[in-house]
């Protein structure tokens, strides 16, 4: 297990989408170049009012493999959804489905607002939808989120898209969010960690001694910590946080079947 403490290798990173989406404003955490590992930024609220998402929306299908993006709206957010006004607690999150459509969650259930599940999230012209239920957003439509949130997104190098590999497939997604101590086990994916979003949280995991004995070891991680796992760890004394599991599928094949791809 090891915490990314200084993650930041800015030769590694093109910032383009950032720039246009969020006019460069934005706080980087995780920069480091990563296939299954996406980078991490925290976006302030000043720059939730200057997002331009129609610069994302598209329906260049060699686009839409080059970006993944995903969102924790760890101060809560608000929205008008087609007459009603809509608050998300804190901790909310944008991810991907099965079918790497964007769905909206909270503590692993779909979120829904007068029935309609926000799941099944799609785009066209600028314009994003919710399944068949109508507009989501116009053109540059987004969300309030308060006093910012945390964004997940990556892009794989041109020669592995080349291949026909999808970012937002490769790239680890939020399988599980904690808000109670558990153990989080070691599991046969790629790119597996954890990120703390909030709270200060005390993990226990192994360690080994200079005279080579395996002890329990705990340590307090502060929020903003990206832990990456080589080891089952526990959650424990820990209250009032919001963690985050990732991590991609070893086998991705029937994601790449699944995948919308088609703007």
């Amino acid at each position: 297990m090891k915490k990314l403490k200084d993650p930041i290798i800015a030769e590694n990173c093109d910032h383009n989408v950032h720039d246009t989406v969020y006019a460069g404003n934005y706080e980087p955490i995780n920069l480091s170049y990563d296939r299954h590992i996406p980078r991490l930024y925290f976006i302030p609220k000043e720059a939730v009012a200057l997002i331009k998402t129609e610069e994302l929306m598209t329906t260049n299908i060699d686009d839409m493999k080059a970006l993944s993006h995903q969102d924790i709206m760890i101060n809560g957010g608000s929205f008008n959804f087609q007459g009603t006004d809509v608050t998300f607690p804190s901790g909310s999150y944008l991810t991907y489905n099965d079918k790497s459509m964007h769905t909206v969650k909270y503590k692993n259930e779909v979120v829904k607002v007068n029935g309609v599940a926000l799941d099944d999230i799609w785009h066209q012209d600028g314009i994003l939808y919710v399944g068949d239920n109508g507009v989501l957003f116009e053109k540059n439509g987004w969300w309030n989120t308060g006093a910012g949130h945390f964004n997940i997104s990556s892009t794989l190098l041109k020669s592995l898209r080349n291949e026909g590999f999808v970012t937002k497939i490769e790239n680890a997604r939020i399988h599980d969010h904690i808000t109670d101590p558990k153990k989080v086990t070691l599991k046969d994916v790629d790119g597996q960690f954890i990120f703390i979003a909030s709270g200060d949280v005390k993990i226990k995991y192994k360690t080994v001694t200079d005279g080579a004995e395996v002890i329990d070891t705990e340590t307090t991680f502060k929020p903003t910590s990206l832990i990456v796992l080589s080891q089952d760890v526990e959650i424990i004394d820990s209250e009032n946080f919001n963690v985050y599991e990732f991590y991609a599928e070893k086998d991705r094949t029937k994601l790449y079947e699944d995948a919308w791809l088609d703007g």
